[in-house]
């Protein structure tokens, strides 16, 4: 396929083009003498994928990144929207400041007297409250759910997803509003570091026929966090905000949904259940009970928790430094004291 066929199926310039390929998102091939390019099939859908994700406002970096990590095409597309949502609020904000400004300077004045007329923002005078909707309640379930998404898709399984989706934001309250804040903190990166591990893990404990390698693999977390004063802090200052709200959200009827969705999430709790069962044992249950005697104290009481404290080392908890993670709580508690405050 020669250059102007491609433009005319992508409706994109030749420049444009060019500059796709500079960027490394196609490789046409090249002829040597006449240094004419020759496209695939492949080039033009990707061309095509590039100008509508280019519609949405998508930068280039967030766009290679994207094609970096296509299993994440739901969360970059939510982080766009959201992206959108806070510079449509901003340029609301700027409206208003602008208008209130028009609206109290006299006809004659001076543009270093603009000082004199103070204004204040008043967000309320116009409703856009459909048009700030936010979806974080799907999104979150996508994060949290994240190992198990991997499924072959039908008209019932669609069903059970907005079905899902549906009880998540029912069940969505402010206690959650932390955890979506740090999945926007997030980059692919960090998402791809946890998600991987979790899928790996999961998909491990939902094929065995024993409880005896996750009580192993048990033992080992468990040692490794008594001695990491660093993982005890994350959790406890965590733990209000996201552990808590987090095991409560895999115990809701979210999870029977989740069990019916995929199969392989039904087994993993199944056998979760079975360690805390057995958990009697004389060396898990001695092992267990140093979490109990710590400073602050780690329950591992139902197949929720246990869940949590496996992959507590490889999640979105654990993916800042305590610093950052600190400043996230902090400015999440600012905003849920203006919002109570508000009510």
């Amino acid at each position: 396929m020669k250059l102007q066929e491609i433009c005319q199926q992508t409706g994109l310039s030749k420049k444009t083009i060019y500059f796709y390929i500079k960027e490394g998102f196609i490789h046409p091939a090249k002829d040597d003498q006449s240094g004419y390019y020759s496209f695939r099939k492949k080039d033009c859908q990707t061309l095509q994928v590039i100008y509508l994700l280019r519609q949405t406002g998508m930068s280039i970096d967030d766009i290679h990144d994207l094609f970096l990590y296509p299993t994440y095409t739901n969360f970059f597309l939510h982080r766009q929207v959201h992206i959108q949502r806070e510079k449509i609020q901003k340029e609301i904000e700027s409206l208003q400041i602008c208008n209130q400004l028009f609206e109290s300077i006299p006809s004659n004045v001076r543009v270093e007297n603009l000082n004199q007329y103070p204004i204040s923002i008043q967000t309320g005078t116009i409703n856009y409250e459909d048009l700030l909707k936010d979806d974080d309640p799907s999104m979150l379930a996508i994060i949290l759910w994240g190992p198990f998404l991997d499924i072959k898709e039908t008209s019932y399984k669609q069903f059970l997803w907005k079905s899902i989706s549906k009880q998540v934001r029912l069940y969505f309250n402010h206690h959650y509003n932390c955890l979506h804040h740090f999945i926007y903190q997030c980059s692919s990166k960090d998402i791809d570091w946890f998600e991987d591990y979790q899928y790996k893990l999961m998909n491990k404990i939902a094929n065995l026929t024993d409880t005896d390698w996750i009580e192993d693999l048990l033992i080992q977390k468990i040692d490794a966090f008594v001695q990491d004063s660093s993982l005890q802090e994350i959790y406890q200052i965590e733990y209000d905000s996201l552990i808590l709200p987090s095991s409560e959200f895999y115990s809701a009827k979210t999870s029977n949904l989740m069990k019916q969705y995929n199969p392989h999430y039904a087994e993993v709790m199944k056998m979760l259940q079975k360690v805390i069962d057995n958990s009697n044992k004389s060396l898990l249950w001695e092992k267990i009970s140093l979490l109990n005697h710590l400073s602050f104290p780690v329950h591992i009481r139902n197949s929720s928790e246990l869940f949590i404290f496996l992959i507590f080392d490889h999640s979105i908890y654990t993916c800042f430094p305590v610093s950052k993670i600190k400043s996230i709580l902090s400015a999440c508690n600012a905003n849920n004291k203006k919002d109570i405050k508000g009510i």
